[in-house]
């Protein structure tokens, strides 16, 4: 222990299993996320002292000046951004930095003696830190999966006949397009036209609910309603309005009610990763993922560290791309998704359109100024919001242009190759958010934030009016027996449920709540009417 020098390799590896930690107590997050970052972190750190050691001949020594590098490679990010908050100019602190490691390059290399008890130290401490970091993941996710185990579970039914389509269960397919508005908007807001779409699915089969608006205006609450077919009242009422703690949605998410009633029917549930935490089912029989991707978690581990300083914007350049190739990777391959001897549920939140730009309407990297994040707070940190909107209207319909294209490909060929009939639901979660303020009463942005997508093929069910008025009960609950023109998506898997298993789940009313960002519980009920534009 006084002679082999393994502190620096401890020290790389704490920051990345900290952050894994620290958030996986509140999402589910693979631990494959977790190899990339620490076999980077392990062989860079390895290559550095390898040098040093050789520059100074005593592996003691260059063992304290590569673990003080590494901690300063791993702080750098959270001191510079916190210099950025107190509106401090962090434009020396690089220089700082580096005349801190030449300060403690120069000491080491004046130190007499071979160090070995300052190792034997910087050995224990390092060891323990990294241990207290795996203590605590393992009791947390223990914690965590309790509360999965426990939470409240309501059964839609018993039976394993499907209601129409005897004796083959229908695949299910439920494609989430992240931001894709409805029509009407798209034409109006950027001047962009996807009839030719439109009229594909609907001669395929497909109802397209022209007057479709979601039930929320982010994606947590609007993906936490359908997935379970309620409205979140009771979770609005255990967290109160001011809370931004998002874990109740996402676990309501990842064990859903719907997956778990097609489960217990004998469905196989396949959930693709979408680059966006708490989207995934996390009691799924399939994760598919492409081999490289760019997680959320990798985000934010680069973000905390110097390299996106030293990088510059081929760091942004390198986000993209793994983020262009996860939309094509789900997309290209989820015809293929549901084969096998069980029926599927298949489930795929698709970040797109959503920004980041990365597909022209020919499928082409847009040459463009890159996207500003949005804070925590719901306000763009950077930019004005008239250079969003221009961002948006200049960007947003040609990527919905071959987003589409993409989805037409991909609905053709599960149409084609399905082995069994395919329910296939291709909806947004929200409208775009182009014009997102602090102000929820602009009027302007409430119609533009629900209004989405939402296209829906129920093999079997010609029978069904498409284009009927379905009259509402004293109760106020519609009771329909399919499809209608201003579905949300809180009612989508009750009309699912209802025509193809036994079930008599009662239609809710097609209610729209807004919220701000950094604000998801302070719902603000929409009641102005969605005039077409």
């Amino acid at each position: 222990m006084r002679r082999i020098v393994f502190h620096p390799f401890l020290l790389a590896v704490a920051p990345i299993l900290y952050l894994f930690v620290h958030n996986a107590r509140r999402f589910a997050l693979n631990p494959n996320e977790l190899l990339l970052p620490i076999g980077l972190a392990l062989v860079s750190t390895g290559l550095l002292l390898l040098i040093f050691a050789l520059l100074l001949r005593n592996w003691a020594k260059a063992g304290i000046v590569v673990s003080w590098a590494v901690l300063l490679f791993f702080v750098y990010g959270h001191i510079f951004s916190a210099l950025r908050l107190a509106r401090a100019r962090p434009g020396a602190f690089p220089l700082l930095l580096i005349l801190l490691e030449l300060l403690v390059l120069w000491l080491v290399i004046r130190a007499r003696g071979n160090l070995s008890g300052l190792t034997t130290f910087m050995n224990a401490a390092a060891t323990m830190v990294v241990l207290i970091n795996l203590v605590t993941g393992l009791t947390g996710t223990a914690l965590r999966n309790t509360l999965y185990a426990t939470r409240s579970s309501h059964s839609l039914g018993h039976s394993v006949r499907p209601a129409v389509l005897s004796p083959r269960s229908p695949d299910i397919y439920y494609i989430i397009l992240d931001t894709y508005i409805r029509s009407d908007y798209l034409k109006a807001d950027y001047g962009t036209d996807n009839s030719g779409f439109l009229s594909y699915l609907t001669q395929n089969g497909f109802y397209v609910a022209i007057r479709a608006r979601s039930n929320y205006a982010q994606t947590h609450l609007s993906l936490a309603s359908s997935l379970n077919m309620t409205y979140l009242d009771s979770v609005v009422a255990e967290q109160g309005a001011e809370s931004q703690d998002v874990t109740p949605l996402i676990r309501m998410i990842e064990t859903s009610r719907v997956a778990e009633f097609l489960k217990a029917h004998g469905y196989r549930v396949v959930t693709y990763v979408s680059g966006y935490t708490g989207t995934e089912l996390k009691d799924a029989d399939v994760h598919l993922a492409p081999r490289l991707r760019f997680s959320e978690f990798s985000d934010v581990l680069l973000e905390a560290t110097i390299l996106p300083r030293l990088l510059g914007s081929w760091t942004g350049a390198l986000r993209d791309e793994l983020h262009r190739q996860t939309i094509l990777y789900t997309l290209r391959t989820i015809p293929r998704a549901a084969r096998g001897k069980q029926p599927s549920f298949v489930f795929a939140h698709v970040l797109c359109p959503h920004t980041p730009f990365v597909f022209d309407s020919f499928g082409n990297r847009p040459h463009i100024t890159p996207y500003e994040r949005v804070s925590e707070t719901g306000t763009n940190q950077v930019v004005s919001r008239q250079q969003l909107q221009r961002w948006y209207q200049a960007n947003y319909g040609p990527q919905v242009i071959y987003l589409s294209r993409l989805v037409q490909a991909a609905v053709k060929q599960i149409l084609a190759d399905a082995s069994r009939p395919a329910i296939i639901v291709v909806q947004g979660d929200h409208g775009a958010g182009s014009i997102m303020t602090e102000n929820a009463d602009d009027p302007a942005q409430l119609p533009r934030r629900h209004a989405i997508l939402d296209a829906i093929h129920l093999p079997g069910t010609d029978r069904l009016p498409l284009t009927a008025k379905h009259p509402e009960v004293d109760s106020g609950l519609r009771q329909a027996a399919g499809l209608y023109d201003s579905i949300s998506p809180v009612n989508t898997f009750r009309v699912i449920l209802n025509q193809y298993f036994d079930t008599s789940v009662a239609l809710l009313p097609d209610r729209r709540y807004f919220s701000l960002l950094g604000r998801p519980y302070r719902l603000q009920l929409v009641t102005a009417p969605d005039r077409v534009p």
